[in-house]
């Protein structure tokens, strides 16, 4: 009777563990396990009312905390998902569609492929056709407006992985009703002269002769093969500013023993218990970039979407282009050879604009029934419409929003805690509003090219033209730093100059300017040495090595850390 008991007490035991260890983890999370991959929707318990309680809304947020929050999530999802997958072949992923064998897609991928992906922009064929070529006649008026300032414009749709290997897409109905919207943009682009490359045609020509996969099986973009890519726009890009760019070099190629995680992004999103086996392995190869005297290297506005970070992440880019900006889905900003992010809304865009060589529109088929975001459009608006003119049609649909309580009530609903006020998401939709409509100006209305011209142009080329010559540059710095004011504002001012033919600052800067500029640099990067414990003590051990006083290794050092900024961003000084 004893030892039953003790066996009941040791089963209840056991049993009670089990039941509260998921609580426990789920509060105090003593198991570290490594999180899901993919977007995690951050879910939050409603406040306890009567309605919400009735109408079922406070429950339901309950279960969606559950289920975001529970116990060992983290390693139970794996097993239930690597069950779905090997059973049903099934994944929770609902952008995700599997194909044959290992082969995964993105669902707008097989959408476009079957000819169903216009139904999800637009209602017919017909209102498809509009869209596109009331975007076409942007397009067309850009690269007019920018060739009379020596720049050009080029269209590069990226390949599509569901047209390069159809033939592991599952099985659908074609829908023939509708508009395939890379093939009309390239028609309409032909007809029009217009500079573009359809790289799915292009990798459709060379994927049988290829001795690698174009495209990773459970990866969304294109993966080694984007440096091909790559090699065909920088030769059109040579042909269209009429120079010679530097040469892309790549070595033998060699199977990867470990798949990098962009090349298998569908894979990693579908949170699996092991991955999904390849028969053929994926390739690559190192890449250098050869260049001579001859060489030009250009500034470069890329504006499109995630097929860019391929090249980034095999090309060294900053060895082909003297500078580089990337306007991601024409949202957010990673500028120059850093990656400063910024929001595109917060950029001088007519500076920006005015300051590539060449724009060079990078997207894939699938994505332009999305058209260009309104980049066309925007740039376009910047080049020809008055800034004050600008402002004013912003300010009247600023207040017009304001008086439309649906729309206060769309961006109150939209507003996060964290996010900022509703004046500042009022005017970013106002932004936007005069983005995608800019037959709201007059200057836009009709099909030609406008001949109005935003009268700052000259000041943006002149501006452009200072921060791009490293010796003026530096220049305005020291003068800056000596006057106490940005070097925004000291260019500015030097643009002003330059337009106007008045005398230049660049003139007045002497030796002293200079030191006295490197000195007021290093002054604050030795504050920093000293408020940082672990940073004087290898200052102290590097004094002591050197038999120098701690102040004068700590003096020396920020000098260097400043000359080295110098020449990392172009900017030069007297020794």
């Amino acid at each position: 009777m004893k030892r039953k008991t003790t066996y009941c007490f040791v089963l209840f035991t056991i049993l009670m563990v089990l039941l509260w260890l998921p609580i426990i983890e789920e509060h105090t999370r003593f198991v570290p396990i490594a999180p899901l991959n993919g977007v995690k929707a951050e879910t939050v318990v409603e406040e306890l009312t009567f309605e919400n309680y009735m109408n079922n809304s406070y429950q339901r947020s309950i279960e969606a905390y559950i289920g975001e929050h529970f116990g060992f999530r983290e390693a139970v999802i794996p097993v239930y998902n690597q069950f779905l997958w090997d059973i049903f072949k099934k994944t929770h992923v609902y952008y995700l569609v599997p194909g044959k064998g290992s082969w995964l897609y993105f669902r707008q991928n097989v959408n476009d492929y079957y000819g169903t992906e216009m139904y999800r922009w637009q209602n017919s064929a017909e209102e498809a056709k509009q869209l596109y070529d009331n975007d076409i006649r942007y397009i067309r008026s850009l690269r007019d407006i920018l060739k009379e300032y020596n720049k050009d414009f080029l269209m590069c749709f990226a390949p599509d992985k569901g047209f390069v290997y159809p033939e592991h897409l599952p099985k659908r109905n074609f829908d023939t009703t509708t508009i395939n919207a890379r093939e009309y943009y390239c028609s309409r682009l032909e007809e029009y002269d217009i500079p573009y490359i359809d790289m799915t045609e292009l990798f459709l020509n060379i994927r049988d002769t290829s001795s690698m996969l174009l495209f990773p099986y459970t990866g969304a973009h294109w993966n080694f093969s984007s440096v091909f890519g790559a090699d065909t726009m920088f030769k059109y890009i040579e042909q269209l500013l009429n120079i010679q760019l530097a040469d892309i070099h790549y070595g033998r190629m060699t199977d990867i023993t470990h798949v990098k995680r962009d090349d298998r992004d569908l894979e990693t999103v579908m949170n699996l218990l092991r991955p999904i086996p390849k028969k053929t392995p994926l390739q690559e190869a190192k890449v250098t970039i050869k260049s001579d005297s001859t060489t030009t290297f250009p500034r470069v506005l890329f504006v499109g979407n995630s097929f860019y970070w391929n090249l980034e992440n095999h090309i060294p880019l900053n060895e082909v282009f003297s500078s580089r900006d990337f306007w991601y889905y024409n949202s957010k900003a990673y500028i120059g050879n850093e990656k400063r992010v910024k929001d595109v809304n917060d950029i001088d865009r007519l500076k920006a604009i005015l300051n590539a060589d060449i724009i060079v529109w990078l997207s894939t088929g699938a994505q332009m029934y999305k058209m260009t975001l309104g980049f066309a459009e925007d740039a376009v608006t910047r080049l020809c419409v008055e800034n004050d003119s600008y402002n004013r049609k912003l300010d009247y649909v600023i207040d017009s929003l304001k008086k439309s309580p649906e729309v206060i009530e769309q961006i109150e609903a939209s507003l996060e805690e964290d996010e900022r006020s509703i004046t500042f998401s009022i005017k970013n939709t106002a932004k936007r509003i005069l983005r995608n409509n800019p037959d709201l100006f007059e200057e836009l209305r009709g099909d030609s090219t406008p001949t109005a011209r935003n009268s700052q142009i000259p000041y943006a080329l002149a501006y452009n033209k200072i921060t791009n010559d490293r010796y003026w540059s530096f220049s305005l710095a020291c003068q800056a730093v000596l006057m106490d004011t940005t070097f925004s504002a000291v260019a500015t001012k030097e643009s002003y100059n330059v337009v106007h033919n008045l005398p230049l600052m660049r003139q007045d800067v002497s030796k002293n300017d200079s030191v006295a500029f490197i000195m007021h640099e290093a002054e604050k990067i030795m504050e920093n040495f000293r408020s940082n414990p672990e940073q004087i003590e290898k200052l102290e051990a590097k004094a002591l090595k050197n038999k120098k006083t701690l102040e004068a290794t700590i003096e020396g050092d920020a000098i260097w850390v400043v000359k080295k900024r110098l020449k990392e961003n172009r900017l030069v000084f007297d020794e």
